[in-house]
């Protein structure tokens, strides 16, 4: 939907690339031995989130969910029996993460004559923000903002953030600047750093973080207008890439400037690999 985030492939990659301390919990602290690609036949709409190969040669399946589907047991039955397909006598673990930000209100079994199927269903809320924050792995820092209390603790998640080495830095608030959408933060996080007090002084000492937190999301959502918003996210995108990469060229800029939502929406997912400016926006 146009002016909104592919939240999947951002929440994929920080469990996949980034150090997070959730992961090892649901695979019973058996560690990855590596990441599979994993892809169904065309009959499938989507193709599985994450799939690994454990040190004990189970595999793993992780699915994030981001909104209450009434066919969720049936997918993830049939993601289970592709996968055992395919990786023959392995046992399967599946995990499935919730993020959405409604109550969460669907089944993890399913009895289909004979058959009892079931898969381990979490809710992100089950894990309070804070222990997230104090785990040491950078990639829990976007999480806590989804968890328990996330909203109450954005000053200090963003303050967190911002005391990373530059590359985790950017890697972090890119996340976060994206995952808020999940929650609609978008409008309280300003008022919310506003009442951190000392905190919200250190952030808008910070130029990243004040065009972030402030100008870029107030300008970019204000009365819901898409120039307005076009023009917000401009201002984030440009701040990001400067951030990671320095100087940003005047034709970069220009580019920047005549992009639409869709075109941010894809270049701030691209940004969280990318090595270099042109593999962000394209070549000049």
């Amino acid at each position: 939907m146009k002016g909104h985030f592919r939240y999947d492939r951002v929440l994929r990659d920080l469990f996949q690339m980034d150090q997070t301390s959730l992961l090892p919990q649901w695979t019973g602290g058996v560690p990855v031995r590596e990441f599979l690609n994993v892809e169904f036949p065309k009959l499938m709409e989507r193709r599985a989130d994450l799939v690994a190969l454990l040190e004990d040669d189970s595999i793993f399946h992780f699915e994030i969910q981001g909104q209450n589907i009434n066919d969720l047991t049936y997918r993830e039955g049939i993601y289970c029996l592709l996968i055992g397909h395919k990786y023959r006598r392995r046992s399967v673990r599946q995990v499935v993460l919730y993020v959405g930000e409604a109550k969460l209100r669907m089944p993890s079994k399913l009895k289909i004559g004979r058959m009892d199927y079931s898969f381990e269903l979490v809710d992100i809320r089950d894990f309070d923000a804070e222990s997230l924050m104090e785990s040491g792995c950078p990639g829990d820092l976007a999480l806590a903002m989804l968890a328990k209390d996330g909203l109450s603790q954005l000053g200090e998640i963003a303050r967190q953030a911002a005391t990373l080495d530059p590359e985790a830095r950017t890697r972090v608030l890119s996340q976060l600047v994206v995952l808020s959408g999940l929650r609609n933060l978008s409008g309280k996080m300003r008022m919310e750093l506003e009442h951190m007090g000392s905190v919200y002084i250190d952030i808008q000492k910070n130029g990243f973080l004040r065009e972030v937190y402030a100008k870029g999301e107030a300008e970019g959502e204000a009365k819901g207008e898409a120039k307005g918003e076009a023009k917000g996210m401009q201002k984030i995108m440009l701040k990001m890439l400067r951030s990671k990469f320095g100087r940003v060229p005047v034709w970069a800029s220009q580019r920047l400037n005549e992009a639409s939502l869709d075109q941010l929406d894809q270049w701030t997912e691209q940004l969280l690999d990318a090595r270099t400016l042109e593999d962000v926006i394209g070549k000049k």
